[in-house]
């Protein structure tokens, strides 16, 4: 039987850290702080060093945005094992352990040592590894983001300046669409224009057929014929469609880039490719689930990574009184109810071929709208299905297969 660990609790602050240490009995072996500067850092850690023993020890501390990044490098770098604790469970557990309205650094670093003590958090496999995954994924939808929001931008410039181009571009922001409109951005350019100009750059650019291009230019002409024009700031606005066009197409090249990295990070996890097995989710979504669950041998029931998601109901009661109106509690990773939100909006779907992706989830979404459950309560449903084949092909370590649901529970019935 392995014997219980040295404990180092860590509260973090920007620029230095606190420690307190205790020995598996739980005596306190001494309080340190380490402050960011090379010589005093190396000299503490040398102190911390030779008080426990490093194969029998954990480090605790909260995720603090990125501050507490680089004192975990310092303990990884060091041999030292090391968890990161949720900074909501916490606070909460120091709230409840005190009834007294004081939080110092002091209590923080005690209060980590008493909650593993009360949950043995598991330590992850690979943190590194998980760690440079989850920066990879965050900066993906930095960037899917940011991009978005200048998208935005241009809808709302062209709903003042050529309000009916999207009855002729669908997408305004694929690739013959956003070469058109560096070219002609309001219906003045375009009706000024000799057609046959319009033509060629059409053909040229989406590569189709002439009739395809002849249909399109007729769109076109016609969306500029009844848009009204637009004289007053029309050159700035028209300025800002170049500049911000720019800017889309100089994010999507970081964007390609930035999932390139993952798909190489992705290679590093096998779970990843046993959560691609579950339709509806590709590499970049199978990255941000493993990267956000982290080491999964945390959750020891599915209703612990529903709740870790935060797609669990509130609950609100109180005596006699129970409310009929129970939202998301989303108090767990946002990006991961992101990326279940998506993968559930994916599998719901038909695939190019016209042939549904999940069958049986598409089922059950329409079960649940004939029910009148609105399409939010629905997709949310959904959100929790996926859940149960992720928490699944996890714990079994094998690939997803996709079962009719009543074969599955009298295959339960008889196992």
């Amino acid at each position: 039987m392995q014997s219980k660990p040295y404990i180092i609790g860590v509260d973090v602050a920007s620029q230095k850290a606190d420690l307190e240490i205790h020995d598996p009995d739980d005596n306190e072996l001494g309080k340190f702080q380490l402050q960011l500067a090379n010589q005093q850092l190396n000299n503490t850690m040398e102190k911390i060093t030779t008080l426990v023993d490093k194969n029998n020890t954990i480090v605790v501390m909260e995720a603090t945005g990125t501050y507490h990044r680089v004192f975990m490098y310092c303990f990884l770098n060091r041999g030292f094992k090391v968890i990161i604790v949720n900074p909501y469970q916490a606070n909460s557990f120091q709230r409840a352990a005190s009834l007294r309205k004081t939080i110092t650094d002091k209590i923080s670093a005690h209060t980590l040592i008493i909650l593993y003590r009360l949950h043995q958090h598991q330590v992850p496999d690979d943190l590194e590894a998980n760690i440079e995954l989850k920066k990879l994924i965050r900066t993906y939808y930095a960037l899917v983001d940011t991009q978005s929001s200048f998208k935005k931008r241009v809808k709302s410039i062209l709903a003042e300046v050529f309000p009916l181009v999207t009855s002729a571009f669908s997408n305004i922001f694929s690739k013959t669409a956003v070469l058109f409109l560096r070219c002609y951005n309001t219906p003045d350019k375009i009706l000024n224009e000799n057609p046959k100009n319009i033509f060629e750059l059409l053909k040229k650019t989406a590569r189709k057929n002439s009739l395809w291009a002849v249909k399109k230019l007729d769109a076109i002409l016609l969306a500029a014929r009844m848009s009204p024009s637009v004289e007053k700031a029309k050159q700035e606005n028209v300025m800002n469609i170049l500049t911000y066009l720019t800017i889309i197409e100089n994010i999507e090249t970081q964007i390609q880039q930035q999932k390139q990295y993952i798909e190489k990070m992705a290679q590093k996890f096998p779970q990843i490719k046993l959560l691609m097995s579950i339709p509806g989710i590709g590499v970049i979504l199978s990255a941000t689930i493993l990267g956000e669950i982290g080491n999964f041998t945390r959750f020891n029931t599915l209703s612990q990574l529903v709740a870790f998601a935060g797609i669990d109901p509130s609950v609100k009661q109180s005596g006699k009184f129970n409310s009929s109106r129970n939202r998301m509690s989303k108090r767990g990773s946002r990006l991961l109810r992101r990326a279940l939100f998506l993968a559930a909006c994916f599998a719901i779907k038909r695939n190019r071929m016209g042939l549904l992706i999940n069958p049986y989830l598409h089922e059950y979404y329409q079960k649940k709208l004939d029910e009148g459950k609105p399409k939010k309560v629905a997709l949310g449903a959904c959100m929790h299905k996926i859940t149960a084949y992720i928490f699944a092909v996890l714990r079994d370590n094998k690939k997803f297969s996709l079962v009719d649901p009543e074969q599955h529970k009298k295959w339960k019935k008889t196992a």
